[in-house]
């Protein structure tokens, strides 16, 4: 075992078991530290605390094979991340080996019902496609090598949703036809590396008839417990099944990546004032990529920049937990804006106020991305800081994101996307990072028939980075005239 994996052990960044292939499925048993040593160095995995449905292995060469939709067995008070988002739920538990089920709320505000360390085939197939697109545009996203669903026998097995006799026509679902398209895509992406076990005359169960056939519906601790969270039995499996509206499918994905840790992990240990497990978490990531620091800030620069070149949107703007510290964007929280327009425009074709109510709100949030991901940089450099890192360094992060992000934007991409001059398009940049303005509100408001509305979630997650926007906004602008006015890319600004 290397000195940083001990670090990261005894300062609790991770945990530690045995990987265990199940028939091609991925288990997770969990050890002590000292039990980990009598396990042969290629069955170690670990997780972090923000991994409650993933583990990770580490190769000969360093490099991070990450397993999503695998139990950690991570206990709910280990979870970082659930602070972070103000998560609140209550668990059953199944007979013993079996998945245990949480209804939880986010926010107080969001009636989820989940079974706990899985992932839905759903995410995963939508994390691979809309990987592929991201990747093809040249973001840094983890490389994905498989995604396979659970198998029946399984899920038998273990408790989790099976197939029964039926179809999927059985369902009343509004993205049947986008769902199917997926599937077809992922089939010629991934070839025999792409599974599904879903056969002809069968179905899923919905999450009601799931939560019939284990108890959860009929236990006395569950129905007298479930009000506490604000919320019916009926509003958590209502807001499951209308989500997943094609039936419960769950599976998993192995995914190439550098580092196993994300901006959330940072953020926890900031929060706790765990010096010492911040400390491992840097430490390591330096031993995997010497600078990190830097590097990372040039990579999310670039990533954010290619994004908005392709016109392209960070779907979540609560969290931090997408980014990791190798500096891939990851899951599948990114859509096209001009894609997500038209299918807004199709589904409210006689309701013109939410057309254009949702058409600011993604104008708004198109620019204010930029600065979601500059608090990723702020969680970076707050880290430094802790860990007794220069002021020239820190300073340097910042530094690099900027003029990354600048540097790698494409007008002539962006022009033709918006059908505009690059004239046009560069004033319209320059004023937008140029005017002072409340980049929180911006990322927040929501604009309703009774009056504009703030998402109190965004709103929490930025608002104390305020000052610190202002200054990444300016130092932004700066760089646009650098580049556009200082240099020779022929464009005329306004002054």
């Amino acid at each position: 075992m290397n000195k940083e994996i001990k670090k990261l052990l005894a300062s609790g960044a991770i945990i530690c078991g045995k990987i265990i292939n199940e028939n091609g499925i991925i288990r997770f048993g969990r050890v002590s530290s000292i039990d980990l040593e009598t396990i042969p160095e290629k069955d170690r995995a670990y997780a972090t605390l923000s991994m409650g449905r993933a583990i990770f292995t580490i190769d000969s060469k360093g490099k991070i094979h990450n397993f999503k939709g695998v139990d950690s067995h991570l206990e709910t008070s280990e979870l970082g991340p659930a602070e972070l988002v103000n998560a609140k739920s209550i668990e059953y538990v199944q007979d013993e080996n079996k998945y245990k089920v949480s209804a939880i709320v986010f926010n107080g505000q969001k009636p989820e019902i989940r079974i706990n360390g899985t992932s839905p085939l759903e995410d995963i197939e939508i994390e691979g496609d809309i990987n592929k697109s991201l990747s093809e545009i040249g973001l840094k996203v983890p490389k994905i090598k498989y995604i396979r669903e659970i198998p029946q026998e399984f899920s038998l097995k273990y408790g989790l949703p099976i197939k029964i006799k039926g179809s999927l026509n059985d369902f009343r679902s509004d993205y049947s036809k986008e769902d199917d398209k997926r599937k077809a895509r992922l089939s010629k992406i991934y070839g025999d590396y792409y599974t599904q076990d879903l056969r002809e005359g069968q179905r899923p169960e919905s999450m009601s008839e799931y939560l019939l056939r284990i108890g959860f519906l009929s236990s006395e601790t569950i129905q007298s417990n479930i009000k506490s969270l604000g919320f019916s039995m009926q509003d958590f499996i209502d807001a499951v099944d209308k989500f997943y509206s094609r039936g419960q499918r769950y599976g998993q994905a192995e995914r190439i990546m550098d580092n196993p840790f994300r901006i959330s992990d940072l953020e926890t240990c900031i929060a706790h004032n765990n010096i010492a497990q911040l400390k491992s978490i840097m430490d390591f990531s330096e031993k995997q990529n010497a600078g990190f620091e830097e590097k990372l800030a040039e990579c999310f620069g670039k990533n954010i920049a290619v994004l908005i070149s392709n016109g392209w949107e960070c779907e979540n703007l609560i969290h931090r937990q997408d980014f990791s510290l190798g500096g891939e964007f990851c899951d599948d929280s990114y859509f096209n804006i001009f894609e997500r327009q038209k299918t807004i425009k199709e589904k409210n074709k006689s309701k013109p106020y939410i057309i254009d109510s949702y058409s600011k709100q993604l104008r708004r949030r198109y620019s204010g991305q930029v600065m979601h991901i500059a608090s990723c940089i702020k969680i970076i450099q707050k880290s430094m800081l802790l860990v007794g890192k220069k002021h020239e360094q820190i300073s340097k992060v910042l530094e690099k994101y900027v003029e990354s992000f600048v540097s790698n934007l494409d007008i002539n991409k962006m022009a033709n996307l918006f059908n505009v001059t690059k004239d046009t398009l560069m004033q319209a940049l320059l004023n937008e990072f140029s005017q002072k303005k409340n980049w929180t509100e911006k990322m927040a408001k929501i604009e309703r028939k009774e009056g504009i509305l703030m998402d109190d979630a965004i709103y929490n997650s930025h608002i104390e980075n305020e000052g610190y926007y202002s200054i990444v906004s300016t130092m932004i602008a700066e760089k646009l005239r650098e580049r556009y006015i200082n240099k020779d890319e022929q464009i005329s600004i306004r002054e």
